[in-house]
């Protein structure tokens, strides 16, 4: 079954801009998001988006204000909503999951440590009927399909990710083991 091609703006701003900006200066990105100009920043990042596309594949530029939460593991989770997607492949949401620089002895500090997650409009490849899923960029560049997500909404979405870092945070600690 073959659907329409994405629209190459939210595409690229979800899944490359997002992405490359997290993977270059995470510190920076995420001082940007939770900064007081945060949605004049992510507005610079959707107009570079588009400075590669023809003038028909630009969109103009939407409300992209971020939404912060701290999670009990002490990671900060920023989540951005984006325009409904039309397409398969384009996202309802984008959101980082962030550990800040830590010291641990006197001079030395932890490296950050930041995970880019993705609502993302898919179909079931059975039924074609479209669906939601969650998707993670995995540190080699790869997503990984984590789960169908209904509604697709940005609480349950963020409540989705936050779970994911319970279990990651309990696991961490040994209690599991």
């Amino acid at each position: 079954m073959a659907f329409p091609e994405p629209r190459q703006h939210p595409y690229l701003f979800a899944h490359a801009t997002l992405r490359d900006a997290l993977a270059k200066r995470p510190e920076r990105l995420m001082d940007a998001l939770a900064g007081p100009d945060a949605a004049d920043a992510l507005a610079q990042l959707w107009a570079r988006t588009g400075e590669g596309l023809e003038p028909e594949e630009r969109l103009p530029t939407p409300d992209l204000q971020p939404h912060l939460r701290r999670l009990p593991s002490g990671w900060l989770l920023a989540a951005i909503p984006l325009p409904s997607p039309e397409e398969v492949g384009e996202c309802f949401a984008a959101a980082i999951l962030y550990r800040p620089p830590a010291s641990r002895l006197l001079f030395l500090k932890t490296a950050p440590e930041a995970h880019l997650f993705v609502l993302e409009r898919g179909f079931d490849r059975e039924d074609g009927t479209r669906r939601a899923y969650v998707a993670a960029y995995r540190p080699d560049g790869r997503r990984e399909r984590l789960g169908d997500l209904a509604p697709p909404e940005l609480d349950p979405f963020l409540a989705f990710i936050a779970a994911r870092d319970e279990a990651r945070a309990a696991f961490d600690s040994g209690a599991g083991r």
